[in-house]
């Protein structure tokens, strides 16, 4: 693996790991300020389930489209920095 494609994968890496993490953080305190309650992430503690299957679906959402945004943003970023596509693959 050459050393343009290492740096590629930390670029998206790096980035898509952070949007994970604010998607993260906004998914539970809207849950939070919306429902009064804690996101029902553990299925065996009694969740109800009507709102677990909503937080499975909207959670899922969420972070598909913050992950495909970083990668979007990564890309840009690649090309701003080299002016050059990013590697495939």
């Amino acid at each position: 693996m050459d050393s343009k494609r290492i740096a590629w994968l930390a670029v998206s890496a790096g980035t898509v790991f952070l949007a994970r993490k604010v998607a993260n953080r906004l998914l539970d305190s809207g849950w939070r300020m919306a429902a009064h309650d804690d996101p029902p992430v553990h299925a065996g503690g009694g969740a109800r389930l009507l709102p677990a299957l909503g937080w499975a679906v909207g959670s899922a959402a969420v972070i598909s489209l913050a992950e495909f945004g970083a990668r979007e943003a990564a890309a840009s970023i690649w090309h701003r920095w080299t002016g050059e596509d990013p590697p495939e693959g």
